[in-house]
């Protein structure tokens, strides 16, 4: 007899069945927070609602989901180790500083432009996005457009060194999102910025 095996994470539920001589196998496993759904599976003979940490239960076309059985966590990676071997990576995010009032990079967020290409490298294909900050310091219509400009100098050094610019899309935040919040006029390192999501 053919088994289709189903891995399902906090309830994404993918459920099909084939001719009456497939059986199906959905598992419920945890999320990498451990965070646990639950999930309903349903046929024509019946319903079943998984709740627990790997718990797995059989369907097939005619015939009511099986009982639930709790699965080791063991039993159910060796099973399913191609698809957990095939999950995209986690995004990363990192943060890149400027000087002051300028769209110069800090010397230390420059030697970090090669770690943002190897983490991009990693999780082809991905997305790129870059959102450039400022601190408070000047007029909010001139901070928004030098953040923007910030964005895009982090854009021009990343495609330079090897990150396809299709990946990349920019964005400009200005003063309105600080990494520390200040009043006005005030002079934060911190908030003078630029933040790449890789994903």
């Amino acid at each position: 007899m053919k088994q289709k095996i189903i891995i399902l994470f906090l309830g994404v539920c993918l459920f099909s069945v084939g001719c009456s001589t497939q059986k199906t196998l959905i598992v419920l496993v945890p999320d990498p927070e451990g965070k646990v759904g639950q999930i309903v599976v349903k046929n024509q003979a019946g319903e079943l609602t998984l709740k627990d940490a790997y718990s797995a239960t059989e369907a097939q076309k005619d015939q009511a989901p099986s009982a639930p059985k709790i699965m080791t966590r063991q039993a159910v990676e060796s099973l399913f180790k191609a698809v957990f071997e095939a999950n995209p990576l986690d995004p990363a995010k990192f943060i890149l500083y400027f000087s002051a009032g300028t769209i110069r990079l800090t010397d230390d967020s420059k030697t970090r432009l090669n770690e943002v290409l190897d983490e991009v490298k990693k999780r082809l294909p991905c997305d790129v996005y870059i959102a450039g900050h400022t601190d408070t310091v000047g007029k909010k219509e001139l901070n928004a457009k030098l953040s923007l400009e910030r964005a895009e100098i982090v854009k021009n050094e990343l495609v330079k060194i090897g990150v396809d610019a299709a990946l990349i899309r920019v964005a400009s935040h200005g003063e309105n999102d600080p990494l520390v919040p200040t009043p006005d006029e005030v002079d934060e390192p911190k908030n003078r910025r630029v933040e790449v999501f890789i994903r």
